[in-house]
């Protein structure tokens, strides 16, 4: 079998956490827009 388990779950750890970090600036620039319209 070509299919690597282990580098596969490496790659979708990298991609949540990719994912949940932009969230993360996402969150915190909006926040921040928020608080400068209030």
């Amino acid at each position: 079998m070509g299919l690597d388990l282990p580098l596969l779950g490496e790659a979708l750890l990298w991609t949540l956490g990719a994912y949940l970090l932009g969230l993360l600036i996402a969150w915190a620039l909006w926040g921040r827009q928020s608080q400068h319209y209030d």
